[in-house]
This record gives structure tokens, sequence and C-alpha cells, in this order.
């Protein structure tokens, strides 16, 4: 579901003796790991279906209503995307 941005193994200055080449790589998405519990991850999920609703949709939607039509386009584009995620969000 969320995957972490995973770290170096090796912290600080590169060693100047080091060989680093295109095959180089971070830890593995695997290997990245999340302190989390199951009750934050359900409070989040429950906040999230709260507040992504339709009032919340026209309230954004009127805020840019100045902006160009580019920008109205992405910002709808955007919350037809959240909502469909939203929608497949498992609520316990």
């Amino acid at each position: 579901m969320l995957k972490a941005i995973p770290k170096p193994k090796t912290y600080g200055y590169l060693n100047s003796n080091a060989n680093l080449t295109a095959d180089t790589t971070l830890a593995s998405a695997s290997e990245a790991t999340w302190k989390v519990s199951t009750d934050v991850i359900s409070d989040l999920k429950q906040g999230l279906v709260s507040l992504f609703n339709d009032s919340f949709s026209k309230q954004l939607l009127e805020t840019a209503q100045g902006q160009s039509e580019s920008d109205v386009g992405l910002i709808e584009a955007l919350l037809r995307k959240i909502k469909r995620l939203v929608q497949f969000v498992p609520v316990k």
C-alpha cells in the first residue's frame, strides 16, 4: 500500500575510493519498513474517508474559480483520482 523511499546503507560523505556505477542502488523497498501500528493506519483511513466528501470537493473547486482553465482542470482531475482511490480504502 504505502512505499517508503529507501535510505542508503551508508551515511555521511562518500568514500573517495568507493566505486560508484550505474548499477549502484539503494536498499530495496522490501528492506525499507514503516514503524506504524495498525491502529494508526485505521485512524488515517477513517480520517481520509471523512475528509474527502462532496462538500470538501465543492469548496476546493470554488477556491480554484479565479484560476486558469488548466489549473481548474488539474484540480478536477486530482479530485477524481483521489475519490477513486478513497472509494477502495477498507475501513475497519
